[in-house]
């Protein structure tokens, strides 16, 4: 069946610029911790960060590259680990509820990694549509989202893609390998389609597209050049697209390469990995990190964004400092002087 277009729009409130969160791999666990019910240590120390740092960037809206529910997403099998209710109220509303986390009760754009594919997707987004005008935007499988700031006129769209469905399953496969287990070549090339129909016509200043699996990573799982990635890649280079946000690797990474940013913010709450796979990003590419080797007592990460006619930069934060353990209101790396596509 050919994939529905869902559009989701949002029109930032005049403050000179548009300022966002990207955050992956938040998605909890399928059992009891210290912190909630069906949720991780590092998830909840990060969502405190998260939302004081929202409201110091006055976030408008949160981007969200997969792995949403650990570790087999939702499903009607009647386990508890994977129902629809327990999950979504104890994974997601209740450690991003307005008691807990005020500053992040904005739009939440989402989309499914390989972990929420071990489920039914379609779960997830029936949350969604039972919740329409709740945090968790999930319309359909892929979708676009475009923002505006009326106050300076800047445009920034964001594809979201699904790139298990471009790809299929990635367990610590090797650079070339082509991973088959949910990969259906119909459906990657009905999603391609629809990507280069949106890039060919977007007139945004900014453009990004975000998906679980990264285009370049340096840790423990790599690049993903399988399946259907670099394809992806070659119509990001066509059509001048700002960057990629992905997640998957448990790490912050910021790779720079052919005029392109490659964000990964995988650190959303679950086991920091390692840096294992220096040698998958092109040479000299990879400008910092935050990974398994140096990520001392920090459990989680994300980044923020922050844009206007003219610039734009991208930070990378830490639940807690690495070093001394206690929340740092300070990025630990700022991405500068990103420009706008015209």
């Amino acid at each position: 069946m050919k994939q529905a277009l869902c559009m989701a729009a949002l029109v930032a409130a005049g403050s000179a610029e548009i300022n966002f969160i990207g955050v992956g791999d938040f998605g909890g666990s399928g059992s009891q911790t210290s912190c909630e019910r069906f949720t991780t240590e590092g998830q909840c120390s990060t969502a405190i960060t998260m939302d004081l740092v929202a409201k110091m960037v006055s976030a408008e809206f949160i981007i969200g590259p997969g792995d949403l529910i650990y570790s087999d997403g939702l499903d009607n099998s009647g386990k508890a680990a994977t129902d629809q209710k327990l999950r979504m109220e104890n994974t997601f509303e209740k450690v991003y509820s307005p008691e807990k986390t005020p500053n992040l009760q904005v739009p939440w754009y989402v989309v499914a990694g390989n972990h929420d594919h071990h489920g039914d997707v379609n779960l997830e987004i029936d949350w969604y549509k039972q919740y329409p005008h709740g945090k968790w935007q999930f319309p359909s499988m892929y979708y676009a989202v475009h923002e505006i700031d009326h106050y300076t006129g800047t445009t920034m769209d964001f594809f979201m893609i699904d790139t298990e469905i471009l790809v299929g399953e990635n367990l610590n496969a090797t650079s070339q390998e082509m991973w088959q287990s949910r990969f259906d070549q119909q459906r990657a090339d009905e999603q391609l389609q629809w990507l280069e129909y949106q890039l060919e016509r977007s007139s945004a200043h900014y453009v990004w597209v975000s998906g679980h699996y990264p285009i370049y990573s340096t840790c423990r799982h790599g690049t993903t050049w399988s399946g259907n990635l670099g394809p992806v890649h070659e119509l990001m280079k066509k059509y001048k697209v700002t960057g990629y946000i992905g997640g998957h690797d448990h790490c912050l990474v910021d790779i720079q390469w052919e005029g392109m940013y490659h964000i990964i913010t995988g650190m959303g709450g679950r086991s920091v990995y390692g840096h294992d796979r220096i040698n998958d990003a092109p040479p000299g590419s990879e400008k910092w990190h935050i990974a398994g080797d140096n990520n001392g007592k920090s459990l989680g990460g994300f980044v923020t964004g922050s844009f206007n006619r003219t610039v734009g930069s991208i930070s990378y934060w830490t639940d807690v400092d690495p070093v001394t353990g206690k929340i740092n209101l300070e990025p630990l790396h700022v991405i500068e002087g990103i420009r706008p596509r015209f």
